[in-house]
């Protein structure tokens, strides 16, 4: 397994911050993170796919970047 990072803005908060996940693919990696912040922003749609979130969540004043394997690093 690998450990993905994704910065992720919240505007409304102010904050600023970086979320992670561990999963065994970049995709594995953007569902997981796609459920986790859903859930937390309360957010009920359903996104199509990674793109679609990102427009999903940014509608919602949320921004998310893009995802980096930690090895990258």
């Amino acid at each position: 397994m690998s450990k993905y990072l994704v910065p992720v803005l919240e505007v409304a908060e102010d904050d600023l911050y970086i979320e992670s996940t561990s999963a065994r693919s970049l995709t594995e990696a953007q569902t997981r993170l796609m459920n986790k912040l859903l859930r937390k922003w309360g957010i009920e749609d359903v996104p199509a796919d990674w793109d679609d979130f990102i427009l999903i969540a940014s509608s919602n004043d949320y921004f998310v970047g893009e995802i980096r394997d930690v090895e990258e690093f």
